[in-house]
């Protein structure tokens, strides 16, 4: 919880949380705990989840609302949009409901569907336009992917699209960074973050720089 003095008074600026643990795929550089979607009962984990919701108190002062992962949009549509369609109505004061997309996993009437019932920002791991570095990270989507989720979403009515797009990928440059942030720019999105790749314990990338099968970038070009 955030609060914030103004004019003698405190605002209270409460954002809500959601982890999804499930993805498709692991990638090679993430450190986030998700586990593989297909084995899991995703219904009896939605159920959960939003009975752990009815255990929150103050539902009048939730103003963010973020659902992330793993990977959100892996879910069954049926059972992501009864999570939304529940914080939508549970949470009337909900300024910003974003949640995580990965590029492959989107599609207009999905997208058409959860701007629908709620979710009014999208948040898409692009992570990069270089297809050579979105295999490197062992990203499932391709560069066209992206563009494809992109470009949906403004049909779908979205009009707070971030993507996310990490630098300092081996093998990378100035150059090639430069355009990543030219293809991002063109798209026209709202938001962009960008993250130096890190090497969490227990990845695959990490356990590769160990052992001296990879190599991380330079200091200086970071």
């Amino acid at each position: 919880m955030r609060k914030v003095m103004e004019s003698n008074s405190i605002i209270e600026n409460i954002g809500l949380y959601v982890h999804i643990p499930f993805c498709r795929s692991k990638c090679r550089h993430c450190g986030f705990y998700s586990r593989p979607v297909e084995n899991y009962d995703v219904e009896r984990l939605i159920a959960s989840v939003i009975t752990e919701l009815d255990n929150y108190s103050r539902a009048d002062s939730v103003q963010t609302v973020y659902i992330g992962g793993g990977s959100p949009s892996c879910l069954p549509a049926k059972e992501l949009l009864k999570l939304i369609g529940y914080i939508q109505n549970r949470w009337k004061a909900i300024e910003e409901f974003t949640m995580e997309c990965n590029p492959g996993q989107v599609n207009f009437e999905m997208l058409r569907e959860i701007r629908n019932i709620g979710v009014n920002r999208i948040s898409i791991g692009a992570q990069s336009f270089n297809q050579s570095e979105l295999e490197f990270l062992g990203r499932t989507h391709n560069v066209d992917d992206i563009f494809k989720a992109v470009t949906p979403a403004k049909k779908a009515g979205f009009e707070n699209i971030s993507i996310d797009l990490i630098f300092a990928i081996p093998g990378s440059t100035i150059s090639s960074w430069r355009q990543n942030l030219l293809q991002a720019t063109r798209l026209g999105v709202s938001h962009i973050s960008t993250y130096s790749l890190s090497y969490e314990d227990g990845t695959i990338l990490k356990q590769q720089l160990d052992t001296g099968a990879i190599q991380a970038g330079d200091e200086e070009t970071d």
